[in-house]
């Protein structure tokens, strides 16, 4: 029961990441704008150039007719974002919990 709940703590942590992955997906092809290459060019200062409001570390924004949109935009995938890593701390935290029971009960024999 104990490796049960540990195997099933685990099998969600590969969901959250591809749902992180996605969202950056997502976000890349909302808020900025690819080069001549067709790549989104991530090169600059910042060290998550997509999440950070303030330096988007050489990506083209989007121009959006609708002043502030671009920044509503962000909000709301950046809010998702921090939703999924709650979750996925939940998630690590199960783990860990899930970990240390096994082993009591290992201990125990």
């Amino acid at each position: 029961k104990a490796r049960r709940a540990l195997d099933d703590a685990r099998a969600l942590l590969p969901a959250y990441n591809n749902a992180l992955d996605n969202l950056t997906n997502v976000a890349c092809k909302v808020l900025f704008e690819k080069d001549a290459y067709g790549r989104y060019n991530t090169m600059g200062s910042s060290t998550d150039p997509i999440w950070d409001p303030q330096d988007s570390g050489g990506l083209q924004r989007k121009h959006f007719q609708e002043p502030g949109l671009w920044e509503s935009k962000h909000a709301a995938l950046l809010a998702q974002k921090r939703d999924i890593e709650a979750s996925m701390a939940g998630a690590q935290a199960e783990v860990e919990r899930a970990r240390g029971a096994l082993a009591d009960l290992m201990d125990r024999g």
